[in-house]
């Protein structure tokens, strides 16, 4: 599960915000994002781990210094990465670890997403 994995304040938070919203409240992910202001683990070395780790894959030779920063600078822009604020250090050392250690695929990142840091990934099936 990812609560166990997660830094406790922000679990709090999310908690308490639960407790005490309204309905449209918590159709909008208000809770969500004021509990976020509580995660403060760092995780630009996971981001870079990710990076790195993709562009390897993708042009089967280690990537570039430079390389890694473009991925980092777009990836911390989109914001998705800003959960990872949330995860608590060993979880996010074991999340880059798996992706250090898994073979490249598609689904490498994925995976290592739910083992590691519980996060389930959604994929649309194409309809047959």
């Amino acid at each position: 599960p990812m609560a166990e994995r997660m830094v406790q304040e922000f679990g709090n938070s999310i908690y308490e915000c639960y407790e005490t919203a309204t309905c449209t409240e918590l159709e909008s992910d208000v809770c969500f994002e004021d509990s976020m202001a509580s995660c403060t683990t760092n995780y630009d070395a996971t981001v870079e781990t990710m990076c790195s780790v993709m562009i390897e894959c993708e042009n089967e030779q280690p990537a570039s210094q430079q390389d890694i920063d473009t991925c980092v600078s777009m990836m911390i822009d989109d914001e998705d990465v800003a959960i990872y604020a949330c995860f608590t250090e060993a979880a996010l050392g074991n999340f880059e670890t798996c992706l250090e250690d898994g073979p490249c695929s598609e689904t490498l990142m994925d995976d290592c997403m739910e083992s590691e840091l519980g996060i389930m990934t959604v994929v649309e099936e194409p309809m047959k």
